[in-house]
């Protein structure tokens, strides 16, 4: 069977199973980006738009995620995969800061890199360079974490800062909704787009969706009341059943001997 048609009937199959959204690593819109995230298996250029295009075709918002600050990046690429971004037809984008955490190959790579590099005659692997041990413990922003072969802290910085201002603006955000499935949005879901939009850009811009990502600090008055603004539009013209949740320990029975010995955390509907 065609590879295609397996695609497809997969994301109908999402769609009937009410997944509304996903998030793609797109890492990069070009091959030597991937080449340097080791996505070499992720489309490519134009044919990752379409494939975004085809996932929310079929009603399934994407979630576009962008690596920005591999070792080939320059503040020129990333203002184009920004562009692309923008162009692609993704409602959501995060772009992210390079980052080797521990458990990556990058990481074990760097950080043989980090404890060799004054040795005589060793080659390291890796243009970028860590600048200290346990660096992903450190709270300062990434890009004070590692040294890029080709920008300055200030320029990946600024650089990461005007595709989150460009991608989220409100004339951008506008123009999303007149393309795409967005087109056929009512009103009331157009401005919850916006309002999101708005809310999503301060809550996460620059870090991305993360454990760590959220900057408490950005959380102000005006965040919060884009955020209850839109829950508060969303409740009111979409939501057909209103569903309490309340948390309950219950006993949960063991998988391997059938009893029960332990206990689950529970979301009860009420």
């Amino acid at each position: 069977m065609d590879v295609k048609v397996i695609y497809l009937r997969s994301l109908s199959i999402r769609n009937k199973a009410r997944i509304r959204a996903v998030l793609i690593g797109v890492e990069s819109f070009s091959e030597e980006g991937l080449q340097a995230a080791n996505k070499q298996w992720n489309p490519v250029g134009e044919k990752m738009v379409e494939t975004i295009r085809t996932i929310q075709n079929h009603g399934i918002l994407v979630l576009s995620s962008i690596i920005t600050g591999l070792e080939t990046d320059t503040p020129r690429t990333i203002e184009t995969m920004g562009r692309f971004a923008r162009e692609s037809g993704t409602l959501l984008a995060q772009f992210t800061y390079f980052s080797a955490y521990p458990g990556t190959k990058d990481f074990y790579e760097m950080m043989t890199d980090f404890g060799n590099r004054e040795k005589p005659g060793y080659k390291p692997k890796h243009r970028i360079r860590i600048l200290q041990d346990k660096h992903w413990l450190n709270p300062r922003n990434a890009v004070d974490n590692v040294r890029h072969p080709v920008m300055s802290r200030q320029e990946w910085f600024d650089a990461n800062r005007r595709c989150w201002e460009d991608f989220y603006s409100v004339r951008e955000s506008i123009r999303r909704l007149r393309q795409g499935c967005a087109r056929t949005w009512p009103l009331a879901g157009k401005i919850t787009y916006v309002l999101a939009c708005l809310a999503f850009k301060r809550v996460y811009g620059g870090y991305g969706i993360a454990a760590d990502g959220v900057n408490r600090n950005k959380v102000s008055f005006l965040t919060s009341l884009l955020v209850r603004t839109g829950v508060a539009i969303y409740g009111h013209f979409f939501r057909n059943k209103k569903v309490g949740v309340r948390a309950t320990w219950k006993p949960a029975p063991a998988i391997s001997t059938g009893k029960n010995d332990g206990t689950a955390f529970f979301m009860d509907p009420t």
